[in-house]
């Protein structure tokens, strides 16, 4: 019976995949990676009241902002708020 002849593998091409497949896990990684930070901020809607204030005349201050949740510091308000003065009655 003839016997098995093994060939060693060439260390060129061995050292060509294992570079390949650790370009691979860098790249795996780094989109991981990316889609992890592009879901860090959203726009919840709105606009909602922010903030209810009375001015100097008793009039009452209603300003709405739209509301944007940031992954590292939480809510924050908006660009662009919006005041609306509601009038006291007169006495």
């Amino acid at each position: 019976m003839p016997e098995a002849t093994t060939r060693a593998p060439d260390p060129g091409l061995t050292a060509f995949l294992k570079g390949m497949m650790m370009k691979r896990r860098i790249l795996i990684l780094l989109i991981l990676c990316l889609f992890g930070l592009a879901g860090c901020t959203y726009n919840l809607g709105g606009p909602y009241v922010t903030d209810i204030a009375f001015d100097d005349e008793g009039n009452l201050l209603v300003t709405k902002n739209t509301l944007i949740y940031k992954e590292f510091s939480g809510y924050q308000n908006g660009e662009n708020p919006q005041t609306t003065v509601i009038k006291a009655p007169k006495k």
